[in-house]
């Protein structure tokens, strides 16, 4: 066999796929736990806190593709959800009902 030696520029390439593929499935994941979050509230914790960890490595992947333009997009798309699922799951106020 012989042994193909990948280019900068294939590797750079491979991690901006790869990038791709991570952010999808850690948002995929962070819907999923959106879904559960009322029915099994332990699931949901350690689900929401897997697709963090997954979004932490799609921002890595991100940074490793040497493209400016992308990771831009990538930690942009990335603030977004975190700001969303923040907000979603902590900020907002219970309603309290008033009793007379």
């Amino acid at each position: 066999m012989t042994k193909v030696a990948l280019t900068e520029d294939d590797m750079n390439v491979c991690n901006r796929n790869v990038s791709i593929a991570i952010l999808v499935a850690s948002i995929t994941l962070l819907s999923i736990s959106i879904v559960f979050e009322r029915k099994i509230k332990l699931i949901s914790d350690g689900i929401m806190l897997g697709g963090l960890f997954t979004l932490l490595y799609s921002i890595g992947r991100g940074f490793a593709s040497d493209d400016g333009k992308y990771v831009f997009v990538v930690v942009s798309i990335c603030l977004v959800v975190v700001l969303y699922l923040g907000y979603h799951r902590f900020g907002k106020v219970p309603k309290v009902s008033k009793k007379k």
